[in-house]
């Protein structure tokens, strides 16, 4: 309770070390400076105008939001990629763009707001930043699975189906009371990787209808995309690199701001997937003979 508050009365004035911080705000041993604490929302937001160790945080995801929120509503308002495709195209799209801005919205949130001195307050806005993941997961899946079967309603409308209720198990899953402590840290990153995961069952029935060459090929520009987010998971769960160089990555260039760039990398390239299955819909699978 005294350490409660020691760090109200010292982040009320200046920017606290990792150890000033009562236990349960203590999250990564790595990061030793840089930490706010603070009492309101209107503080927290305020911290918006100063640098501190969030700060790179919640900038990769405020900017990496507009950007897409932007590019979403001229591919679907403005440009002639999607103003001969079917309303459905035009669905799928609109959900991926918008998951994307949600995930993107509530991580700037969450990391605006990590530093509220109400524990209670801190886990619920935890929780939005999770249930943005869970989203932005299910609703890449979605899109790859609608353009993989794209002549084959019953299969496509199956899979989409499976992954949407993954997605809303994503949604609820994060306000459990256990699911954002701390030494559960591992299975929170374990579900993330589970969410991923479910897209190898249509892969594979792609791999069985039209062999491994042809399926491939026709997922290689997902490639860039998977590599995105693969390389944020090892440098996040490991906190890379400031795991090597402890108090040296403490404002700028740990492993989550690393993370977050990853991410919006990730988006950016499924997105250029997206373009290239809706340019060669007809080029795959069943479509071949269709169109």
């Amino acid at each position: 309770m005294d350490s409660l508050k020691n760090a109200i009365a010292y982040g009320a004035k200046r920017l606290l070390h990792y150890e000033e911080l009562p236990e349960q705000w203590q999250n990564n041993k790595h990061i030793h400076t840089g930490y706010r604490f603070l009492s309101t929302p209107a503080d927290c937001f305020h911290s918006l105008l100063y640098v501190h160790n969030e700060t790179g945080n919640i900038y990769t995801h405020l900017i990496g939001f507009f950007v897409f929120f932007v590019l979403g509503v001229y591919e679907l308002f403005y440009s002639p990629l999607l103003s001969e495709v079917p309303g459905l195209d035009r669905v799928v799209f609109a959900i991926f763009f918008l998951a994307a801005c949600k995930c993107l919205m509530c991580s700037t949130v969450w990391h605006t707001l990590s530093a509220i001195n109400n524990y209670e307050t801190l886990t619920k806005m935890a929780c939005l930043d999770y249930v943005g993941i869970s989203v932005l997961i299910c609703a890449s899946i979605i899109l790859t699975e609608y353009y993989g079967f794209y002549c084959e309603p019953m299969w496509r409308n199956t899979y989409m189906a499976g992954t949407g209720t993954l997605a809303m198990i994503g949604v609820v899953l994060p306000f459990m009371s256990w699911f954002d402590r701390k030494d559960l840290r591992w299975i929170r990153i374990a579900f993330f990787i589970f969410l991923a995961s479910s897209c190898v069952l249509p892969v594979a029935h792609l791999v069985y209808e039209y062999g491994t060459d042809e399926t491939f090929s026709w997922l290689m520009p997902v490639a860039k995309s998977l590599s995105c987010y693969g390389l944020g998971v090892v440098v996040y769960a490991n906190h890379l690199p400031e795991a090597f160089w402890p108090g040296k990555f403490d404002h700028f260039g740990h492993s989550h701001q690393l993370w977050h760039i990853f991410v919006c990398g990730g988006i950016w390239y499924h997105y250029t997937a997206a373009v290239a299955f809706v340019g060669h819909r007809g080029q795959f699978g069943q479509c071949i003979a269709n169109f």
